[in-house]
Parts: C-alpha cells; structure tokens; sequence
C-alpha cells in the first residue's frame, strides 16, 4: 500500500501515462511539467520557492540553496515541507536575496495577480475545468475511496482529452499555466528571458 501511495503522489506532479487514469489534473500538471523542465536550468543560486506544497519540482533545479514558502495554517505546517511560513502578506525576507524565485500553482489563489506577477493556450482546458469540478465534488478526504472515484468519473475525461487534443483549437482566451522567467537585471529591475 505504501508503494501505491507513493507512486500515486508521483503521478499527481510527474504523470505518465498511467496519470491518465489517478491525476484529476493531468493536462495542468503534465504541462506544467514540461514547460518547468524546459526553464529549470536557468534556475540557479538561492533559489525561493513560493506556495512550495511538497517541493515537487525541486530535484529539477540546480539551486545552490532552495527554500520553501506557505503560507502559515495548521494544515500546511502538518501537511506541507515548507522551510519558511508566512501571514500571506510581504515575504520574510530582505530585498534582493533570492537570485532565483519559483511560483507554480499559486496565482489562482491569489486575489490581486496582476500585482504578484504579469501573465499558453489550449482547448484541452475544458476537459481540465470539468475534472476540477467534478474532483471537488467527489473529493471524499479518503485516498483510497478517491482514487476508484477518479478512476470512474476524472479518467474516462482525461482519456477523452487526451485523444482530442490534436484536433481542439487553440485560444488566447484559454490557457493551463503561466511559466514566465524573469532576471535580475544590473538596474535593479527584472526582464523576461522566457515564457510559455
């Protein structure tokens, strides 16, 4: 069960093929994946982590130190592998520590991201919300219950998704991720270098 469990945790970050089938957020994550392996050797020096969750990218980078940012709730300092917590305000930092600063997953739960940070397109978003609808429905709190829910109603969507992505058209108006680089720059200002 132990090795289920885990292979199960790596699919819902790294998913294969057979994440088809126990990731309700396949397209997201895949993506995200692979748009993440394309930047992460330009990650380099202290490098932050913001919202880190389980650090599931971190053996991607060649940080020289990498740090871990949540927000601080009893369920994240149970459930999550942050090095820091903080009250969601201005990070507990000083200014210009971090040479690198990495941010996955978190712009939807932020209430001002054109504030955060500045904004890739693709029909497969729809079979991406309609999962997400359905897993916050069925989600019952027990993994094991979830996963023969997700196997019922989130694959056979995935599945679908997956076989018609060739043919779906792209939108401006639809997107999966935002992956931006930016550097620092001598001015003390940031630019883009890369974005997806």
């Amino acid at each position: 069960m132990i090795r289920l469990k885990r292979y199960v945790l790596r699919q819902q970050f790294r998913p294969g093929l057979l994440g088809l089938l126990v990731n309700p957020f396949y397209f997201a994550r895949k993506e995200l994946l692979r748009s993440i392996s394309r930047f992460a050797n330009q990650i380099q020096g202290e490098t932050l982590d913001v919202g880190c969750g389980h650090k599931p990218y971190e053996h991607l980078f060649h940080a020289a130190r990498y740090i871990g940012l949540e927000i601080d709730t009893p369920h994240n300092r149970i459930s999550k592998r942050a090095d820091v917590f903080y009250d969601g305000g201005a990070f507990p930092f000083i200014d210009r520590q971090f040479d690198s600063v990495i941010c996955n997953e978190v712009l939807e739960h932020v209430f001002n991201p054109d504030d955060f940070a500045k904004t890739v397109a693709d029909g497969r978003i729809i079979f991406q919300l309609l999962n997400g609808i359905i897993y916050k429905k069925v989600n019952s709190k027990n993994p094991y219950l979830d996963l023969i829910m997700i196997a019922i109603f989130i694959a056979p969507i995935n599945v679908l998704g997956a076989l018609c992505s060739p043919i779906l058209p792209s939108s401006e108006d639809l997107y999966l991720d935002n992956v931006i680089l930016a550097r620092k720059t001598s001015e003390n200002r940031e630019h883009v270098v890369g974005r997806e």
